[in-house]
């Protein structure tokens, strides 16, 4: 594909400080990028959804910082969507799906959603409301008005949040932390017991018995890397 905007990932960061190098070696000299927009340049054997000049966003296995890109995984860009919007979609918009499917969230159920004024968070938000179900949202007293118009319930987190949230008048069906500032005992205790809850954030949760998802950008991209531990 003909590259028209890219997004900066804090996976590229790491990739390019040698942080993951005790993961996988980087053979140099390397192209970083994972995440793209652009217009479809050629499509491979095969393809029959895509042709040439269709505009796209979605994710590369890498080498993303040029030109002229292989993307793996894609979708059909909105035409009302810009190209930096759309380039900074895919890792966020991917996780967030993964996770959703994960908790099995449906319609009417109510999803508490721990970060819900970032990038992951934000979209779980939104896709989950798609879905049909009620969500809240915990964040800042500076992100309440933010998570509202997201279509979330919101809450302050920090002391006292089982409290607030109980308050609310309805049971918590699934959490999804996007957070990891230590709200899994708040979850545990809010769900009844470890089940339906997901962190992608918090390292403490094999410890409490909750589930935990990893999503490497360089794998997300290929069905052989999934599903992620748990």
């Amino acid at each position: 594909m003909r590259v028209r905007a890219i997004g900066v990932n804090l996976f590229d960061a790491k990739v390019r400080s040698g942080a993951m190098e005790a993961v996988f070696r980087t053979p140099l000299p390397a192209l970083l990028g994972i995440e793209l927009a652009g217009v479809v340049d050629e499509v491979g054997a095969g393809v029959t959804e895509l042709a040439a000049g269709d505009e796209i966003f979605g994710l590369s296995a890498g080498g993303a910082y040029a030109e002229l890109a292989v993307a793996s995984v894609v979708a059909k860009k909105p035409k009302g969507l810009s190209w930096e919007l759309a380039a900074s979609l895919a890792v966020a918009g991917e996780t967030a799906t993964r996770v959703l499917d994960a908790l099995a969230v449906q319609r009417g159920e109510m999803l508490l959603v721990h970060g819900g004024a970032g990038v992951v968070g934000s979209v779980a938000v939104q896709l989950a409301r798609l879905r049909g179900a009620r969500v809240i949202a915990t964040g800042s007293a500076a992100n309440q008005a933010l998570l509202a118009s997201l279509g979330a319930t919101p809450v302050v987190y920090g002391d006292g949040l089982v409290a607030r949230v109980r308050a609310l008048g309805a049971p918590v069906d699934a959490v999804f932390d996007a957070a990891g500032k230590g709200a899994l005992p708040d979850s545990i205790e809010l769900r009844g017991g470890k089940t339906r809850i997901v962190t992608i954030a918090d390292p403490s949760a094999h410890q409490l018995g909750s589930r935990s998802r990893r999503a490497p950008p360089r794998c997300a991209t290929s069905p052989s890397c999934g599903p992620w531990p748990s």
